[in-house]
């Protein structure tokens, strides 16, 4: 729950233009929390195509 509320408060003071930046800023937001070590993100825009459903991506970090 504290990370969904880290994430709302991320994106409502920056607007993103590329869900790339977006991502980056959330495994930074994620990986302050010394326990954790691996981040599977996938994140999608909705109806930003006419001709698709969405559009995302999928990114994997882990911590050295």
């Amino acid at each position: 729950e504290s990370i969904i509320n880290d994430i709302k408060k991320l994106t409502e003071k920056t607007h993103f233009e590329l869900l790339e930046g977006l991502s980056e800023s959330i495994f930074e937001e994620i990986f302050k929390n010394k326990k954790v070590k691996k981040i599977k993100l996938k994140i999608e825009k909705l109806d930003i195509i006419k001709e698709t459903k969405s559009v995302g991506i999928e990114v994997t970090k882990s911590k050295i």
